[in-house]
């Protein structure tokens, strides 16, 4: 146990380690419906990505978008991406480190080939990433556009821990993935994690649902 807690505390194991910890505190949250899962897909954000991914490869592929899509790291939530690879990271730096660097006693030598091996562990983590992820892209549909208030009048089910005058989300059943919408309710109510509720009313200015308990 101390051996393993030296190797994961050592460089540059510790980068990953620490970066590792983050990804496996953002999943508890998750599961305990703190947090969502496109938590960093912002509004606006698939659409104009999308975009730029298509206008990225027509002019070869330079921007940011354009090498993700070309290192086939897109069609899934980014914390998805941003989970596997952290992971992979973690597993590769460590192993590499515990194998090889028992035999380097030059500590100048163990710096530089920390260094290396971060950006060498990243590389490899890339194509990795991007076979984990290719058959997880069709549980990730793309919805087509779908007028703002449409839902008004249909239940969905709760996904957060509490539904409060200013936060809450539900997923509505539509045959696939289900769609995840913003609601609130008034308070103090018994709405929890798993309660069916109905759309009352739609805020524009806010763009969520004013929701009742079923």
């Amino acid at each position: 146990m101390n051996d393993f807690t030296t190797l994961v505390l050592s460089f540059p194991v510790i980068i990953f380690t620490f970066l590792f910890g983050f990804v496996m505190l953002y999943w508890l949250l998750v599961i305990v419906g703190a947090l969502d899962l496109e938590i960093l897909d912002f509004d606006g954000l698939d659409g104009d990505f999308d975009g730029d991914i298509d206008a990225d490869i027509d002019a070869g592929g330079t921007g940011m978008s354009g090498v993700l899509a070309n290192w086939g790291l897109t069609g899934v939530p980014v914390t998805i991406v941003a989970s596997i690879m952290t992971s992979s990271c973690w597993l590769l730096s460590s192993l590499v480190t515990s194998l090889i660097f028992p035999h380097i006693h030059s500590p100048q030598v163990r710096l530089i080939a920390g260094i290396g091996l971060i950006g060498v562990v990243i590389a490899i983590s890339i194509p990795i990433t991007a076979r984990c992820v290719r058959p997880m892209r069709a549980f990730f549909h793309t919805h087509g556009a779908v007028a703002k208030g449409s839902f008004t009048g249909r239940d969905c089910v709760v996904k957060t821990l509490k539904v409060t005058e200013n936060f809450g989300q539900a997923e509505i059943a539509d045959g696939e993935a289900g769609i995840l919408i913003d609601i609130i309710a008034t308070t103090p109510n018994d709405i929890v994690k798993g309660d069916s509720v109905v759309l009352v009313e739609y805020d524009m200015e806010k763009d969520v649902y004013f929701v009742a308990k079923m």
